[in-house]
């Protein structure tokens, strides 16, 4: 039940994100930008404050500094300048293509090191000590951290796959020069399609990893996932 309910409160959570970094946003670009309205100024401007509320709010609820949030805040920023200071649209793309590679980049260098970012990610989820028990009386000690390695790799390499999808997305879409009313409108298509084209196959297969991850510790300590995931508990 504890597990269930836990679930539950992250998809409320998912839902105000998906809200604040897709929906408001691209609401914003595609009917406020035009000129009888609040232009594309200020029509970027209000369409970039949801995400960058969100990356603050996460900080402050989360009371630590997290470094998804500071380059969601990074992101958000480098999209309202490339706009803000009429840069050429290809800046953009670069920006979006260089953030995923560089996100996968990072979470690859901490596969080998005992930081690997799977592994940190469910510290919370997973009473290790009986985990590592288990395993210990299986004999293979090992397998957590070998699982929770090979599931950083995958995760970096799907990031880095996100980062070279979401440069060739913003290519095709984003054409028109920064500051006009079409820059706007296509950088609100552009955040409309980002999920269901990238971010939605990029989560399930993340989830997929995860799936992966927990059905080989399972195998090798002979444990059901409810005895050793402490969600709600």
């Amino acid at each position: 039940m504890g597990y269930t309910a836990a679930m539950s409160n992250q998809a409320r959570w998912a839902i105000v994100e998906l809200l604040c970094t897709i929906a408001l946003p691209a609401a914003a670009l595609m009917l406020l930008t035009d000129a009888d309205r609040l232009g594309p100024a200020w029509g970027l401007v209000v369409a970039l404050a949801p995400p960058l509320l969100w990356g603050v709010f996460v900080m402050v609820r989360d009371r630590s500094v997290s470094a998804l949030a500071v380059i969601s805040v990074v992101s958000v920023t480098l999209t309202g300048g490339v706009g803000l200071l009429q840069l050429d649209p290809t800046w953009f793309a670069v920006k979006e293509g260089a953030v995923g590679m560089l996100l996968g980049g990072l979470v690859m260098a901490t596969a080998p090191t005992r930081h690997a970012m799977i592994p940190v990610l469910l510290d919370k989820l997973v009473d290790t000590e009986r985990l590592q028990g288990a395993l210990r009386q299986a004999g293979q000690p090992d397998a957590y951290v070998e699982a929770g390695r090979r599931a950083t790799i995958q995760a970096g390499l799907l990031m880095l796959a996100s980062g070279v999808a979401s440069f060739g997305l913003a290519r095709w879409i984003v054409r028109s020069a920064a500051g006009t009313e079409a820059f706007g409108d296509e950088l609100g298509r552009f955040t409309l399609l980002s999920f269901p084209v990238i971010g939605l196959p990029t989560t399930l297969a993340m989830v997929w990893v995860l799936e992966r991850l927990l059905r080989r510790v399972e195998d090798a300590s002979s444990l059901d996932r409810d005895d050793f995931l402490k969600v709600g508990g």
